[in-house]
């Protein structure tokens, strides 16, 4: 949203067109209802529930953990939803219910999950012709989902903006990058505090944001 509002600001005679995939199907709902609180029509866009993965497919998503724990809370007071494929807390499981109309699979570790379809830049890409922006927050996932898509990436993506969860997600992210020739305009570890041009800052998630100089454009000042 903030994208869609800094891009009018810079030209009011812009076009802009918004692709948004979250996979929690109560926040996906609380997606259209944003766009529609700031004088957004939904229709204008294309608002996809499903979680961004390497490959499209389902994949099971993570909606809450053990009951009277830490992570068994409002949806409002948490945003760390992740894709649970591989992870050994979502094994064996029975069914608990339903969750946005979706079966709830509990977990012998307590941990609750739905299924939920995945969706790769590679299917969304081909879709466009070119994008100004890639805002990713994806839990971990971020690394996976870019190595499978950088040709295309490099060939029609701008700008990159990646929170990052993990050191070692950090620097795959860097050798990728660099490696395909993308600038880094910035680059904050998770879980430290740096300084910014802003001051120091703590960054719980990381932040970095890559630019695409084979498509980059002057900034207008």
């Amino acid at each position: 949203m903030r994208a869609i509002f800094a891009a009018h600001q810079y030209n009011p005679g812009l076009r802009t067109h918004v692709i948004a995939v979250e996979a929690e199907p109560a926040m996906f709902g609380w997606m259209k209802e944003h766009f529609r609180n700031n004088g957004l029509k939904p229709r204008w866009h294309t608002l996809l529930h499903g979680a961004v993965s390497e490959a499209p497919g389902p994949v099971p998503f993570c909606i809450g953990g053990p009951r009277g724990g830490e992570f068994d809370r409002p949806l409002n007071a948490w945003y760390g939803q992740f894709i649970a494929r591989g992870n050994p807390a979502f094994g064996e499981s029975r069914q608990d219910g339903r969750y946005c109309g979706l079966k709830v699979h509990l977990h012998k570790s307590g941990w609750r999950s739905i299924d939920v379809r995945s969706i790769s830049l590679r299917t969304l890409l081909p879709k466009v012709k070119r994008v100004d922006l890639i805002d990713l927050d994806i839990e971990g996932q971020e690394l996976d989902v870019l190595s499978a898509a950088c040709g295309e990436l490099d060939l029609k993506v701008r700008r990159l903006h990646i929170g990052t969860h993990g050191s070692e997600i950090e620097a795959g992210l860097r050798n990728l990058l660099c490696s395909h020739g993308w600038r880094c305009r910035a680059d904050y570890a998770h879980g430290a505090t740096s300084e910014t041009p802003w001051g120091p800052i703590f960054f719980d998630n990381g932040v970095q944001t890559w630019v695409n100089p084979r498509l980059s454009v002057p900034v207008r000042g």
